[in-house]
């Protein structure tokens, strides 16, 4: 893409990096946004929510709910195979994580949490966006458009834009199973 750039004469390029890391536009963050609603008690919001985005992701709601009583007993009521939840189960063995113990930079970047033990939507986008995900995409980013003697601004970074949505409740970053 920056060599087409460059090709075509441009020096400065805008890009949106970010957005998805402040603002949960991964799909991967939905799971920790019903979970925080459920920690903090808004249940209703945690089962729409869940309900809204099942059905836009053509997901069983039993594959959704944050709620593992309600889970079971959704998913004896689904068609077999439809959508069953798969077991959950660590993708990293315990004993490979006790062994290594303290020798982790995974580990480590998950450790924060700066929005409180409840927060975990909230803070599973501070991580992508402090620590994990947006630092080493602004890195590739930087040294690919470098390469080609192209500047690319983040003009989503700017620093109010940034504190702003941090300060948004979670509720408003997710709504009706859309994101970001």
């Amino acid at each position: 893409v920056f060599r087409l750039v460059q090709q075509a004469g441009v020096k400065v390029v805008l890009d949106g990096q970010g957005a998805d890391e402040m603002l949960g536009g991964y799909a991967s963050t939905v799971p920790f946004f019903l979970l925080e609603q459920k920690a903090k008690q808004r249940h209703l919001l945690a089962l729409r929510e869940s309900w809204q985005w099942a059905r836009l992701q053509d997901k069983s709601f039993a594959s959704q709910v944050p709620y593992p009583g309600l889970k079971r007993i959704l998913g004896a009521f689904a068609p077999s195979g439809q959508n069953t939840p798969a077991a959950e189960k660590p993708w990293i063995d315990p004993a490979f994580t006790t062994r290594h113990a303290g020798q982790s930079a995974y580990v480590e970047a998950l450790a924060p949490e700066p929005f409180g033990a409840d927060a975990h939507f909230s803070n599973v986008l501070h991580r992508f966006f402090f620590r994990t995900n947006l630092p080493a995409l602004l890195r590739f980013e930087d040294r690919n458009s470098m390469a080609f003697s192209v500047e690319a601004r983040v003009p989503v970074l700017d620093h109010r834009l940034v504190e702003y949505a941090f300060a948004l409740p979670s509720q408003f970053k997710i709504r009706e199973g859309y994101t970001k």
